[in-house]
């Protein structure tokens, strides 16, 4: 049987799996497959599955359909929700059915409990804002939306210090940033 120790490099696992995961029913195969692997941890009874912005919540409910094939995968995990939006909300608790009664919503994932996750962030950091920057014969300048003529418009910033090579473009977000910053965080102080 697996030790408490290996839960972290289980749960690491389903992390990255979960992040980089863009298909619904392939994020569930995984959430099943963690509960299988799971239910060999005997001393596991505590764990945070959590998803990041989760929408109407489809995505965590069939994770919780596929995982109620392990009954103690699901007694180990309390449901937490990141999601800023009251009507969204309203919308996941409907879709958790009786799950909902047992979940808890935070307007932040600092709010989350420490200790082992899951975490699920299906398309959440891609819809988290970025800044663009590209590199022109003046060097490099962010990309920004402005007005004119009473019509919104692309522009650029004035040149910014660093080289480059014309056409290059990159992307920064300190969002996205932030929050592999909190997951980094929770995994280095995993036992």
């Amino acid at each position: 049987a697996l030790q408490v120790g290996d839960v972290h490099g289980a749960v690491v696992e389903l992390l990255v799996v979960a992040l980089v995961v863009d298909d619904r029913d392939r994020v569930g195969q995984v959430l099943d497959a963690g509960g299988i692997a799971l239910q060999r941890v005997e001393d596991l009874t505590d764990l945070r599955l959590v998803e990041l912005g989760p929408g109407r919540g489809t995505l965590i409910a069939d994770g919780l359909r596929a995982a109620r094939l392990v009954p103690a995968f699901l007694e180990a995990a309390d449901l937490h929700l990141v999601e800023t939006s009251p009507m969204l909300r309203a919308r996941q608790a409907e879709t958790l059915g009786p799950h909902a009664e047992a979940a808890q919503w935070h307007e932040d994932l600092g709010e989350v409990p420490p200790g082992p996750a899951i975490v699920v962030a299906n398309e959440f950091l891609d819809a988290l804002p970025v800044r663009q920057f590209l590199c022109g014969s003046g060097g490099w300048s962010e990309r920004l939306i402005g007005l004119r003529a009473d019509r919104l418009c692309w522009g650029l910033s004035q040149p910014l210090p660093g080289g480059g090579s014309s056409g290059d473009w990159r992307e920064r977000s300190i969002a996205v940033d932030r929050v592999l910053n909190w997951i980094a965080g929770r995994l280095a102080a995993a036992p």
